[in-house]
């Protein structure tokens, strides 16, 4: 095994004696060539053969006194050539970015080494473009918020059957609407048990199917005591791997869920409400504000939809296999934390290889890409800022919430970035809705990208 090669001397600052050429390739990125001097390589060379010499025991010279003919006749001029053209790589890479004034956005490739002449050939990724057009012009309607007397009444309802009172009814047959409590044991069409329930409770609604299509109805009819063993062919679509199944259940209970009525005493045991019309009002605003930030909600993601389908984005590919690269880590730690399992046993398990999944990732890591480059060039021409200040008035408004509770809570580093991350969002949030209404030609003006 070749010795080590020592250090490598940095290069002083002069003139940059390498040749240089660099072509574009889309999307945004450059091939960088190099060729470096024969001089310069063969002084490299010359270091690898001090260092090597420092290290070994050469007959005939004391250690670190072999000259480079020696080295070089027991280790080999290729050998050297290429520890040289190795110890060279990073240093001329640099210095040809700050020649060509550069700027990676993400680790470049080696493309190519070509020994003799040395020769390096790099693709670099440059930092993405972004062009949100006209969006200051983005406008978007908001959807009107209305509360139907069917939602209220529906809404009524529902409180009834919260505030239902079971009674039990000895020797009557169950009815659809009942709650009955019985034991039920499923076995496959092949004998194996695959439901096994002694204290089962369900309201009787002929319409479902669980656990398969018919069981609901045939508890219609049964009374309290009553046992029964039935047949039901499992659906295509159902998960399970056999075709039919035989169930036994007996009938503990049946219960008749009684209603309240529909006045004011409803409205009394409901909440503090003195009659029926308070109760509604009360309702009817509850549902008038879930459909408000409903339809805000709505409002924003049409505004971010918008912006980001009105913006020309361009970004080099490496940007994004990195962020399929952090969905495949995402993945992987949430496999290991609720699975129990590693990501190879996982793909295993779905029949899958890393290179399909990662293609499945594709479409949504492409999407979040540019939402997320749509938002930062949005941020610069809105110019949106967070300050320190109103970093540590919200952080103030958590530890208050936090104590409230008898807790106390003093933030990490990352979880003032988080703080600080929310707050620009709300910032932005805010600024891209004040557009999307018409109402920001007053603020500054969009200000336009600085390299």
């Amino acid at each position: 095994m070749p010795p080590d090669k020592g250090e490598h001397v940095e290069r002083t600052k002069q003139t940059s004696d390498l040749q240089i050429t660099t072509e574009s390739v889309e999307p945004r990125q450059v091939r960088l060539t190099i060729n470096v001097p024969e001089e310069r390589v063969r002084e490299e060379m010359r270091r690898v053969a001090r260092a090597i010499a420092r290290e070994i025991s050469i007959p005939g010279f004391r250690k670190g006194r072999a000259p480079y003919h020696i080295i070089a006749q027991r280790y080999g001029e290729a050998y050297l050539r290429g520890e040289a053209a190795e110890n060279l790589i990073e240093t001329v890479f640099k210095e040809a970015l700050e020649q060509k004034k550069i700027e990676p956005y993400a680790p470049a490739s080696l493309e190519e080494v070509k020994i003799e002449p040395l020769r390096y050939v790099f693709i670099v990724p440059l930092s993405p473009e972004v062009d949100l057009g006209d969006y200051r012009s983005l406008r978007i309607k908001r959807r009107t918020v209305r509360v139907t007397k069917k939602e209220v009444e529906e809404a009524i309802e529902r409180l009834r059957e919260e505030h239902a009172v079971l009674e039990p009814r000895e020797g009557r047959p169950a009815q659809p609407g009942d709650v009955v409590a019985f034991s039920v044991q499923g076995r496959t069409d092949q004998g194996e048990v695959f439901l096994k329930d002694g204290d089962a409770e369900t309201v009787v609604d002929p319409e479902k199917e669980w656990p398969l299509p018919g069981l609901h109805q045939a508890l219609v009819g049964m009374k309290p005591g009553e046992k029964k063993t039935f047949r039901l062919k499992v659906p295509e679509e159902a998960f399970f791997d056999f075709e039919e199944a035989e169930f036994t259940v007996q009938v503990k209970q049946v219960f008749e869920r009684l209603l309240p009525g529909l006045d004011d005493d409803l409205a009394r045991t409901a909440g503090p409400f003195d009659s029926l019309d308070e109760l509604r009002e009360h309702i009817k605003e509850q549902i008038r504000q879930q459909k408000q930030q409903e339809a805000e909600d709505e409002y924003i993601e049409q505004a971010m939809q918008a912006l980001v389908d009105g913006a020309k984005v361009v970004y080099p590919p490496q940007v994004l296999e990195e962020e399929i690269d952090e969905m495949i880590e995402d993945l992987e730690q949430r496999i290991r934390w609720d699975l129990r399992m590693s990501l190879e046993d996982y793909l295993k398990a779905i029949g899958k290889t890393e290179e399909e999944l990662r293609e499945e990732m594709r479409p949504r890591a492409e999407e979040l890409l540019r939402t997320a480059l749509v938002l930062t060039r949005f941020v610069e021409a809105e110019g949106l800022e967070v300050t320190d200040e109103e970093v540590e008035a919200r952080v103030a408004e958590i530890q208050e919430a936090v104590e409230k509770e008898g807790r106390k809570w003093t933030p990490s580093e990352a979880e003032l970035r988080e703080v600080r991350n929310i707050l620009l969002r709300e910032k932005i949030l805010d600024r891209l809705t004040a557009i999307a209404r018409g109402e920001a030609e007053a603020q500054t003006e969009p200000k336009e990208k600085t390299e």
